[in-house]
């Protein structure tokens, strides 16, 4: 998620011209003065000084939890979409692009998972993808803020149907509170669930920026069974690589491979989204860590995931696969355990 940008600077006539031509498809990327972004248009920010503005009719609901302002707004062409803090977290439009590659990816990787543990995801669309796997018993989903919940059980249904799955269990908390916790009972040998993959789907603010400390990230690898992956939802590839190879070498330090796989995602800033896979036994890139014929099997009918989208995923351009490998290489330099990367 992209995080919030520096004010807006006055607009002169070719910005007002570029705002005049994007009207009709009901978002462009541009410049507008505050007060106009107040009145009809929501601006996803960037961080980087170049937003992208939604035209909406009317703005179905806002509340303000304990933790965050949450809104819902109707548009013409996206649909209903989701903020949170005035950042987009969601439309109904292109949803299923985020949803499928965050749950599809990893379990690509871990044919046969029984057991998925989401940290945030409260609008239900991972949990959907997720369940869709029928060799899954049990998904564990822990959400902060009931508000969201709330919020997408009203506007969002189709995508909190999942919720009333029964092999799903949805708990209300603090998820580096809760994995701590967990984690703690597998190191005293208690009986505590461990998970065959593991999606932190939550924003990158405010509230959450618990989930990107190095700790959580310790006792999530705790909470992993052997032969399984950790997937982490991370920001645009485009306008902040600098975070991207960041995270890298963070994960580097803890897990033994550490991929970046891409997504074109449309309504999020600058379109090229990307995740990060971690895990200390399966490689993304090795030549057979997917069995793709057990994959196909399941006869899973996606609307973006596939194969070739999958493979493709992971071919960085250039400029990606050199911070990555940057980030690997100062978590090497660092003290993490050496192996030959393929880059």
């Amino acid at each position: 998620m992209s995080s919030h940008p520096s004010p807006h600077p006055c607009c002169n006539l070719g910005r007002w011209a570029s705002f005049a031509l994007g009207i009709g498809t009901g978002v462009l990327l541009t410049f507008l003065p505050s007060q106009i972004q107040s009145e009809r248009f929501f601006a996803e920010p960037s961080g980087v000084g170049a937003d992208l503005v939604f035209s909406f009719r009317r703005r179905l609901s806002s509340v303000r939890s304990p933790y965050q302002k949450i809104e819902v707004l109707q548009t013409d062409f996206f649909g209903k979409i989701l903020t949170i803090d005035d950042d987009l977290m969601l439309t109904e439009r292109d949803e299923f692009i985020y949803h499928e590659m965050i749950a599809h990816v990893p379990l690509a990787y871990v044919p046969n998972a029984t057991d998925v543990l989401i940290v945030g995801g409260g609008d239900g669309g991972t949990a959907g993808q997720v369940l869709r796997h029928r060799s899954i018993r049990h998904v564990q989903v822990v959400e902060l803020d009931e508000a969201v919940v709330s919020m997408c059980r009203k506007f969002f249904p189709r995508l909190t149907s999942s919720f009333y799955d029964r092999r799903l269990a949805l708990r209300f908390g603090d998820g580096a509170a809760w994995a701590e916790l967990a984690a703690k009972k597998v190191d005293l040998s208690e009986q505590s669930k461990q998970y065959d993959a593991i999606i932190v789907d939550s924003t990158d603010f405010g509230a959450s920026v618990p989930l990107f400390s190095e700790i959580f990230h310790q006792n999530l690898r705790k909470l992993l069974r052997k032969g399984g992956v950790v997937v982490i939802n991370l920001t645009s590839l485009a306008c902040q690589v600098e975070i991207v190879k960041q995270s890298v070498r963070r994960q580097r330090q803890l897990f033994k491979y550490v991929r970046v796989f891409q997504i074109y995602q449309p309504t999020y800033t600058s379109g090229h989204y990307c995740f990060m896979l971690c895990s200390d036994s399966v490689d993304a890139l090795a030549f057979d860590a997917v069995d793709w014929a057990a994959l196909q099997s399941k006869n899973l009918q996606m609307r973006y995931y596939s194969r070739n989208v999958h493979k493709a995923a992971f071919a960085l351009p250039e400029f990606a696969r050199m911070a990555v490998a940057e980030g690997l290489q100062q978590a090497l330099e660092s003290g993490g355990d050496d192996y030959d990367e393929e880059l």
